[in-house]
């Protein structure tokens, strides 16, 4: 890891779990999560459980194609889980260890509004329900389980001390009647356990030694601590982290509410959900979004995704992240395997006046010769010269400066404009200081999907026909644009995904 981190306490059986909520794909939060857990791991020879925290089919409810997605992640981050836990799967367990709380007489049913036991609690005051009998309380958990009860009704509440200092430890509900299908279970239950309850139950089924959570959920720990305490068990060791925020850089017409040259990335998956909805998203893989399978869309690799979070390490500060930082990491990877092409955009047509080359060979990566050559061959008129195509700015950067490097040929100079095309031949000096440009004869139409567009604002324009060759999923370098992952092949054209610069 570039900063060392250690566990606390026994670390001779580590197990430690990544629990998602699967309602939408990972994101780039998400990554932390499954990154430093799977290094701790590693680390300690330990065991990694991803676990979905999947019981409220309600407010989150989870995506049934949500559980594959964070497989598929978890494996192109490197990570493979020893096991794999759906608590949808597990209410009978919760179900014993709430009844056998209710008769050590530290659970009770609970039939308050929210609005009356919220003035008990933050009064320290004990609610009417509190003091119930053991068989009152064993016979309206039962009615809760049989669906003789309307949500919100009753609840489960664990009793804890009255007097805490934060509110939201006092009397915290364990169970609540959701009757809303569940997407793996469907209407089989209808009593569903809150995540405190549920997650402090399978850690200790599942012998976790050890929780890294964020700092903002240090509560949790507090509340769960009373099940530990009343069923005589040891809570694990607890690591705490801050949150991340990632930005990235925006122009000026896009950053009006924000921080001034950037945005804030929202990673939160229910309100990517929202505006894939709405139409504002084409899908997760939108090029825009934050999400592990958009990234890996665009040609971000796993091992960049790993460098930067561990390169985060384990603070309880919250922790600001540029996006540059992760294309930094990816840059370095790409940069001696991507093979480099010419894609030429908003393509603008000129003539090239008796070029001296006919053949013009450009190596497939400077620094790398043995990967070979793409060829172009100069196709030419009765004149002996060459209509080709260079992008729209680099055309009105010529016309105005005079001269350019073609890439592959040598320098050029502007000789006239006819009928509004730009004719150019080529000059003898080497050592003339001009722009590098890029160039297509022979093309193929190419669109690339940028990552701050609408997938209906893509960049449009020629890219070289040795791209014909490339396999869909291929992580190339259109030359003075970018890296691109070559998304799909049409019929008439190819359509790429901008990673970064």
């Amino acid at each position: 890891m570039t900063h060392e981190l250690n566990l606390k306490g026994d670390t001779s059986k580590v197990v430690m779990r990544f629990a998602p909520n699967p309602n939408g794909p990972p994101t780039l939060g998400h990554a932390r999560g499954i990154v430093i857990n799977s290094e701790f791991v590693k680390k300690y020879n330990g065991k990694l459980i991803l676990r979905f925290d999947d019981t409220d089919p309600k407010t989150k409810k989870p995506m049934l194609e949500a559980y594959g997605w964070y497989v598929e992640d978890c494996k192109w981050l490197g990570f493979n889980p020893d096991k794999i836990v759906e608590c949808s799967s597990r209410l009978p367990e919760y179900y014993k260890y709430a009844e056998e709380l209710i008769k050590l007489g530290k659970a009770y049913i609970c039939e308050c509004s929210k609005e009356r036991f919220k003035e008990c609690r933050d009064s320290g005051l004990a609610c009417m329900h509190r003091d119930k009998k053991l068989e009152e309380n064993l016979a309206g958990w039962r009615k809760m389980l049989s669906g003789g009860i309307e949500e919100g009704q009753s609840v489960l509440r664990i009793k804890t001390d009255l007097n805490a200092v934060n509110p939201a430890e006092r009397d915290w509900v364990a169970f609540r009647i959701v009757k809303e299908p569940h997407p793996k279970t469907g209407l089989k239950y209808c009593v569903w356990p809150m995540l405190d309850f549920a997650g402090a139950i399978e850690d200790h089924l599942l012998e976790v030694t050890h929780i890294i959570r964020g700092k903002d959920l240090s509560d949790s720990g507090k509340r769960q601590q009373y099940v530990y305490d009343y069923l005589g068990w040891k809570y694990p060791e607890v690591l705490h982290w801050g949150r991340i925020k990632v930005t990235e850089e925006v122009g000026e017409e896009e950053s009006e509410g924000e921080e001034e040259g950037e945005k804030v990335t929202k990673l939160s998956t229910s309100k990517i959900a929202y505006a894939i909805k709405e139409g504002e998203y084409s899908g997760w893989d939108d090029p825009r979004l934050h999400t592990l399978m958009a990234f890996r869309r665009r040609g971000i690799t796993p091992e960049a995704i790993r460098n930067l979070m561990l390169s985060l390490g384990l603070s309880e500060s919250d922790i600001n992240v540029s996006m540059e930082n992760l294309y930094s990491e990816n840059r370095k990877i790409l940069d001696a395997k991507a093979n480099r092409y010419f894609f030429v955009e908003n393509p603008v047509e000129i003539l090239l006046k008796n070029p001296p080359l006919k053949t013009v060979r450009i190596a497939l990566h400077p620094s790398f010769k043995e990967r070979g050559v793409r060829e172009q061959i100069l196709e030419l008129d009765d004149n002996g010269n060459a209509k080709i195509f260079i992008a729209k700015k680099d055309s009105e950067l010529l016309e105005k400066e005079g001269k350019a490097k073609l890439i592959g040929l040598p320098c050029v100079q502007k000789t006239s404009l006819q009928k509004n095309t730009l004719e150019i031949e080529c000059i003898e000096e080497k050592t003339q200081q001009a722009q590098k440009m890029h160039w297509v004869q022979d093309y193929v139409k190419a669109e690339v999907l940028m990552n701050d567009k609408p997938p209906e604002e893509a960049v449009k324009g020629y890219c070289e026909k040795a791209c014909l060759n490339l396999k869909e999923g291929e992580i190339i370098q259109f030359e003075r644009f970018g890296f691109c992952r070559l998304d799909k092949k049409e019929k008439d054209k190819l359509i790429f995904c901008f990673g970064h610069n």
